[in-house]
């Protein structure tokens, strides 16, 4: 049987050290964000939040946890409590019924098996998908909102007031949102860790107009698409809104049709907090509703402090003399799970490049350690090259962010694309699933570096690629153009870190209402939102009108053509008559 919600409590120390902070900030909020455990990196942003308004707002916040994945291991740990600034920490555990469903589902979805190696993105897609989407979204929501205890720790004891002024929770969460509804938080605010999704996008009424490629099967030349890549992603696009229809499902069947709808939810919130950067993104329409944050994980001093307190402690860290390459995959894919080709791929590639050095990020498997797992300097059967360290964990601000690293080989994940451009470093990219299609776009479309599809992959390839990027900055485009995209980074008049504050005490402060800032759009359909609702009638309407008079046209000039016939052969038969005279 799985424990009830666990509150972690808070030390004397640390409840001093609030007492203080609630001093210096008199008119600190009461801030609740939820995020699930099934994406580390999604877990790891809404985290971060915490930390941005406990630093450097002073406010008191609550993390609240839903455990949907509760046997991969995945954050966060209990035994530890460093993890978080956030005050108090709430772990929303599912009955043992609930616990086996969830366990069971999330286990045959595509991202968590080595299926993300070879298979495409049309595995999204697939009916037997979509109905795991619907099974595990419906199984975590009624697992949340059926526990009398999480409701009991999370509201007010004053029956006049919420134990909450402000709400976060990512946008697909529905069943957070209708919490924060159910609890009566005035003033709520949604998230993204991913672009922005097309699904999100007809939410808030912006258009999607068929140039911008939808985030889940983007491709290389992003915007840039010709009349057959446009045809195929508007088909996209209608396929991914097969997940409203997933939400929409949910939330009929957990609250009932009477509840408001999760759009509705949605444009209640006074704003979106992107994980994108203006400066590293495809240009597209956009609302004024979306603050972009991409890279607030990075403290603006981050990577000078990181490398000095890094490098001389960890093995992990570029050499001090020779050009580094840093290559990771993130923390979904398992590259223990490489097809044998593409190790082999790179194993070969790296070995052909004696004078960079590569930092791999290659945990082992469970059980085992790298002396099992690299008997007599081999992986998997394969040698490994003198210049190649693998290595379980790296700080990976710290070594994007030294002198020598040269190049980062990447699955292109939005955390990895946001660091890599912050620290000036070009990217050879190998998306693999999800939104790292759409980052790769990003990356083709700055020029900050080189994508590679998985299916095209080969030793060949990677070689031209990492050929390209590693030249020195006279020849090296690619260097240069990330170094330009750094700058405006760094330099830009606002700090990510400061806007999610920022935001968050405005919008309490005018309790959430910014309903003036909805786009009209977002109450229309599409065809209304694109004006077809009259282009098609005006279409219409005139191709009736054309077509009346072409065929008024064309029988009066029947009757003309027949009157002048007959006219003619009166005059032929009264010149006849005239000659017979």
């Amino acid at each position: 049987m799985f424990p009830p919600p666990i509150v972690r409590p808070l030390p004397l120390i640390t409840f001093i050290c609030l007492l203080l902070t609630l001093i210096d900030h008199p008119n600190a909020l009461r801030v609740l964000v939820s995020a699930p455990n099934l994406f580390h990196s999604h877990l790891h942003m809404h985290s971060a939040i915490a930390d941005v308004l406990v630093e450097e707002g002073g406010h008191d916040v609550t993390l609240l946890v839903p455990m949907w994945d509760v046997v991969s291991g995945n954050p966060p740990p209990v035994e530890k409590t460093n993890w978080t600034r956030a005050q108090r920490v709430i772990r929303h555990f599912p009955n043992d019924a609930d616990a086996q469903t969830l366990r069971q589902g999330i286990a045959k979805m595509p991202f968590a098996n080595n299926d993300i190696w070879t298979n495409d993105n049309d595995q999204v897609f697939t009916e037997r998908t979509l109905q795991l989407y619907t099974e595990i979204l419906t199984t975590a929501c009624s697992a949340l909102h059926s526990s009398s205890q999480l409701f009991s720790a999370l509201s007010s004891s004053s029956s006049s007031a919420p134990a909450f002024d402000v709400a976060i929770a990512e946008w697909f969460d529905f069943s957070s949102l209708a919490l924060f509804h159910r609890l009566g938080i005035p003033t709520t605010l949604i998230t993204s860790a991913l672009p922005l999704d097309s699904v999100l996008a007809r939410y808030l009424g912006i258009p999607m107009p068929a140039y911008v490629p939808i985030i889940n099967k983007a491709s290389p030349e992003g915007t840039k698409m010709d009349l057959w890549r446009r045809f195929m992603n508007y088909i996209d696009k209608r396929r991914n809104m097969q997940l409203d229809q997933i939400i929409n499902t949910v939330a009929n069947s957990v609250f009932g049709k009477n509840f408001p709808s999760p759009q509705e939810l949605t444009l209640r919130a006074s704003f979106l907090l992107l994980n994108t950067n203006e400066m590293l993104d495809l240009a597209r329409p956009t609302s004024n509703k979306i603050k972009h944050i991409g890279g607030f994980l990075l403290d603006s001093d981050y990577p000078k402090s990181a490398v000095a307190k890094t490098m001389a402690k960890d093995h992990s860290m570029p050499s001090a003399s020779a050009p580094s390459v840093f290559v990771s995959f993130g923390s979904v894919a398992d590259p223990n799970k490489m097809p044998p080709q593409m190790l082999r791929a790179f194993l070969h590639t790296f070995a052909s490049f004696p004078e960079l050095d590569f930092v791999w990020r290659f945990p082992t498997q469970k059980g085992t350690d790298d002396e099992a797992r690299c008997p007599n300097g081999t992986l998997f059967g394969n040698k490994i090259p003198a210049n190649v360290r693998l290595v379980q964990w790296v700080d990976q601000h710290a070594i994007l962010a030294h002198p020598n690293t040269r190049a980062f080989v990447s699955h292109c994940g939005l955390n990895s694309l946001n660091e890599a451009a912050t620290a000036g470093v070009p990217l050879l990219c190998v998306p693999l699933f999800g939104d790292q299609n759409y980052n790769a776009a990003i990356v083709q479309h700055h020029q900050n570096g080189i994508v590679l599809l998985k299916k095209h992959l080969n030793k060949e390839r990677l070689q031209s690629a990492l050929r390209e990027l590693v030249a020195d900055e006279k020849a090296n485009r690619y260097l240069r153009n990330a170094k330009v995209i750094s700058r405006k980074i760094t330099r830009a008049p606002f700090r990510p870190r400061e806007i999610v504050r920022k935001f968050v005490e405005y919008s309490a402060e005018f309790g959430g209402q910014f309903s003036e800032m909805n786009l009209e759009g977002a109450k229309m359909g599409e065809w209304a939102q694109n004006g077809l609702d009259f282009l098609v009638p005006l279409a219409l309407t005139m191709s009736a009108l054309i077509l009346i008079s072409v065929s008024v046209i064309g029988i009066v000039i029947k009757k003309v053509i027949s009157r002048g016939q007959r006219l003619l052969l009166t005059v032929r038969r009264h010149d006849q008559k005239g000659k017979d005279d």
